[in-house]
């Protein structure tokens, strides 16, 4: 990610384009998969369901931070980068590795 901030900065067509920084797009259940599935010790931890939407909106009544989720509800993200790539030469690695290598750090930092 830091290549792709200098590549921006610098690469003369990138100007005034907004650019996704990801190869490929997960939902949170698919993240926690892949972490369950790569650190089996810590992985018994990590969720893995998807809270009900009706539930969702019903808590929102009384937390107010879960409102902010609300419009994203039953969307599906996709991250579409060929443009990013196209502009600054900038190739991601796939969201699964990238996931993988995250966990993985913050187990050789003891943060979990």
């Amino acid at each position: 990610l830091a290549e792709l901030h200098v590549r921006a900065m610098t690469a003369p067509r990138a100007g005034g384009h907004r650019l996704i920084g990801a190869a490929d797009s997960l939902s949170m259940p698919q993240m926690g998969e892949i972490l369950r599935v790569a650190f089996p010790e810590q992985g018994r931890k990590i969720p893995t369901r998807t809270m009900p939407a009706s539930l969702v909106r019903f808590l929102a009544k009384f937390n107010s931070s879960l409102k902010t989720v609300l419009p994203d509800i039953g969307t599906i993200p996709v991250a579409e980068n060929a443009y990013v790539t196209a502009l600054t030469g900038v190739e991601f690695r796939p969201a699964k590795v990238a996931v993988r290598a995250a966990g993985q750090s913050l187990i050789d930092q003891s943060i979990v």
